[in-house]
């Protein structure tokens, strides 16, 4: 195995470990909850019992609401864009990967 070919799987394996790195970033992304901070339904914790309720003024609740959208909103922006970095770099390192394997193919 010449130095083109071993460099060649070093850069797939590379890539292939962005590319994972990625896929955890999008699930993990998907998987933000919003939360406005209120208790639902009977006290179960400490925590929960820390938690207010849910303000009876609708517009008190629906801004709550809104601010808890944007900020998982947010999380998940920030995190897709971990994950659309990651895939570049996978994209990048596969490109080179193949292309150092035909050269070492054909450079014997």
């Amino acid at each position: 195995m010449n130095c083109l070919n071993f460099s060649s799987v070093v850069l797939a394996i590379l890539g292939l470990i962005s590319g994972l790195c990625a896929a955890f970033h999008w699930l993990k992304a998907s998987k933000i909850e919003v939360d406005p901070g209120f208790r639902s339904g009977p006290i179960q914790s400490a925590t929960d019992a820390a938690r207010p309720v849910e303000p009876g003024d609708s517009l008190l609740s629906t801004m709550c609401w809104t601010t808890a959208n944007m900020v998982a909103f947010t999380k998940s922006a920030d995190l897709n864009a971990i994950a659309a970095r990651l895939t570049a770099v996978a994209i990048v390192l596969g490109g080179v990967s193949s292309v150092l394997g035909v050269l070492g193919s054909y450079l014997r």
